[in-house]
């Protein structure tokens, strides 16, 4: 799968759920079941990718203030959540965690944590 599908999918079932992570989880579920298992593999490979892309002290520092703390497992659902925010959230944040001070993420950490107990909407892979 190249990059412009798996931005795509994630950009329309974010698109549509009005914020939602669950709606957001139901629409990427139902796009996904309908590829073949190669395509769904692949999927998960780019997100992984990207994921994996946002690993960096300043934006575990970033996560760690705004969440109040934040554990290795805290840190990839939450790099997790970036990735599901679509490209251009990705983008920004990926060159600038300061990126994160645009106001869509609430400002108390424990409210983040309630609302994103798993941040990533993901969770079919």
């Amino acid at each position: 799968m190249d990059d412009e599908r798996f931005w795509n999918l994630i950009d329309q079932s974010g698109s549509s759920a009005g914020g939602s992570v669950e709606d957001q989880t139901e629409t990427l579920t139902t796009a996904l079941a309908g590829l073949p298992t190669q395509e769904i593999a692949a999927s998960y490979v780019a997100f992984a990718a990207h994921r994996d892309e946002l690993y960096s002290w300043d934006l575990w520092g970033a996560a760690y203030l705004l969440m109040g703390g934040c554990s290795d497992d805290c840190f990839t659902d939450f790099r997790s959540w970036i990735v599901a925010q679509g490209q251009a959230y990705f983008e920004a944040v990926r060159s600038d965690p300061q990126a994160l001070a645009d106001g869509r993420l609430e400002d108390d950490g424990h409210a983040l944590r309630a609302r994103y107990p798993r941040l990533s909407p993901l969770s079919y892979w």
